[in-house]
């Protein structure tokens, strides 16, 4: 991943450097969620925030600093292009999930 090594690089290979590596997912991960409960626009979708938040898997990904974040992340946020019709915002989503690979 791209924006991983650009932290490495830049600050080095700390442990205190990891949280900040995978905030900024984190943070279109929830945005994405809000945004995606506003676009379902369904009694149930109100809840999705919530069910995100409590969810065992999504916490130990994040504890864990995991790549599958961005993966997460990229995924919602596509979803939203393609509900929302948005081109653009769906190439970007498609890139990123194409330049992250879990083998190595």
């Amino acid at each position: 991943m791209l924006f991983a090594a650009f932290f490495f690089d830049f600050d080095g290979r700390d442990l205190p450097n990891d949280p900040f590596e995978i905030f900024p997912f984190l943070v279109l991960i929830l945005s994405g969620i809000f945004r995606l409960s506003k676009i379902l626009n369904n009694y149930w979708s109100n809840y999705l925030p919530l069910l995100l938040v409590l969810d065992s898997v999504f916490l130990s990904q994040a504890s864990l600093v995991s790549p599958d974040l961005a993966l997460l992340a990229f995924f919602i946020w596509g979803l939203i292009a393609v509900l929302q019709k948005r081109p653009t915002l769906l190439i970007f989503c498609t890139l990123g999930l194409a330049s992250i690979s879990l083998r190595g």
